[in-house]
């Protein structure tokens, strides 16, 4: 069991890397951890029944999270709407 859970998480790691690299990433593994760092703690909240688990704060870190990852080649970031 534990070889099958770590072999998702590099596979679900290298294809959030490769998605970085492709969108210009200047440090795609860091930002794939940041990614998957940041949907465990939301799943994590919602598994737990944390009271505290907010939708509103979870859009608003899903954009800004996303607007520091997802940057153009001229290294502007790209404006996007909301999750």
């Amino acid at each position: 069991m534990i070889q099958r859970i770590s072999d998702y998480k590099a596979e679900v790691l290298s294809l959030i890397k490769a998605t970085a690299e492709m969108i210009g990433s200047p440090s795609p593994e860091v930002d794939a951890n940041l990614v998957v760092f940041t949907f465990r703690e939301f799943e994590f909240s919602l598994v737990s029944g944390d009271k505290n688990f907010n939708q509103e704060i979870v859009s608003q870190t899903l954009n800004r999270l996303l607007s520091t990852l997802i940057v153009t080649n001229s290294g502007e970031s790209i404006e996007h709407t909301d999750v």
